[in-house]
């Protein structure tokens, strides 16, 4: 990709804008995107108590990463990982994430932001 630092940003601040995410980091050939629901859906912080937690302990929010070369990592908190009603191993839900992340990337870099966002977001037409 000819400007991945720069189309990684745009990516982050269109995912931003929806709330999809509510942190990232950039650095010249990765970018990585914390997805919101994490804070979002603490019961026991607010908003503000969740985001200086997330300040000192990044690890225990779920994220996801992508690299100049098209790899992608994902963690999946234990928190987030406890929530899911219906039984799936790690490994499966991690690669179906890093799947619909990848889908979303792609979309967007195509100049189809609306595509990726609805991918994100699990919409039945995205």
């Amino acid at each position: 990709m000819k400007d991945f630092k720069g189309t990684a940003g745009k990516f982050a601040q269109a995912l931003g804008k929806e709330f999809i995410i509510f942190d990232y980091g950039i650095k010249e050939n990765s970018a990585v995107y914390f997805p919101s629901t994490n804070v979002m859906d603490l019961k026991i912080y607010t908003y503000w108590m969740a985001s200086i937690d997330f300040l000192f302990n990044k690890k225990k929010f779920t994220w996801f990463k992508i690299t100049e070369d098209d790899r992608i990592t994902v963690f999946i908190s234990k928190n987030d990982y406890e929530r899911i009603l219906e039984p799936v191993a790690y490994h499966v839900l991690c690669r179906n994430v890093a799947e619909i992340f990848e889908k979303s990337f792609i979309e967007f870099t195509k100049g189809d932001k609306e595509s990726a966002i609805k991918i994100l977001r699990c919409d039945e037409n995205g």
